[in-house]
């Protein structure tokens, strides 16, 4: 199916579903625009693209550019992307104020929504960053919410060097952007990700006021999309 009929299909429905397909039909395009810049032999950063024109989509305007061409504009800044990565520095001189800020609009969305919220909606109505959050959790929150969290402060463009555990996670990270805000929660908690600490399944179920056979199915779930993300398509 071509780029622009599976775009007006993501477009339309918003269903998270239909990202991956959106995004790997554009593979030779990321392929290439890689190349061009030297980068196409790392798996790391082939990732990472797929996660940038993922969360850029909300910019593209059919009117002006073909889907390929806005998506070779975007890809120009993956040098930009690759030299931030090996020399990203932590920055937290904000942290009070920003922990302060956290976690009276957590409080404020826990009233609204009845329940926990997840990293992406404190980043939508702190306006930080989900690795922001992370980081300054794990530094300055609450000593049981530091486990599992080792980003810094720059965010996911920072952790793209260090080898193959860091390129999965970098696919986990485009499988969480899609998922459901309850199988974002599962995913926190699983993995240890933005500040949250990692539990146990039944542990999980038991904060997320589920039982331990539906959170183990939506996990197995999770666990499938991972896998059946084929990263081969951008080899």
């Amino acid at each position: 199916m071509k780029p622009l009929k599976l775009y007006d299909q993501w477009k339309t429905s918003q269903n998270p579903k239909t990202l991956t397909p959106l995004i790997q039909s554009l593979s030779p395009t990321i392929k290439k625009s890689l190349s061009s810049h030297g980068f196409d032999q790392d798996p790391n950063m082939r990732t990472a693209a797929m996660l940038h024109l993922s969360k850029g989509l909300p910019r593209y305007d059919p009117e002006k550019s073909s889907l390929n061409t806005w998506a070779t504009n975007e890809l120009k800044r993956m040098p930009r992307i690759g030299h931030k990565q090996r020399h990203a520095i932590p920055m937290p001189e904000r942290a009070a104020i920003d922990l302060k800020s956290i976690n009276t609009v957590e409080k404020e969305l826990q009233y609204r929504l009845g329940r926990e919220p997840t990293a992406m909606e404190l980043a939508d109505e702190s306006g930080l960053s989900t690795r922001r959050i992370g980081s300054i959790r794990a530094r300055f929150g609450v000593p049981t919410m530091t486990e599992g969290m080792t980003e810094n402060a720059e965010g996911i463009e920072a952790s793209l060097a260090s080898g193959n555990s860091n390129r999965e996670q970098l696919v986990m990270e485009l499988i969480y952007g899609e998922s459901s805000p309850l199988d974002q929660q599962i995913m926190d908690f699983t993995f240890g990700w933005h500040g949250q600490p990692k539990l146990k399944k039944t542990e999980i179920a038991r904060r997320l006021k589920r039982s331990p056979a539906n959170i183990t199915q939506r996990a197995s779930v999770l666990a499938q999309k991972i896998d059946d993300l084929d990263l081969g398509t951008l080899a």
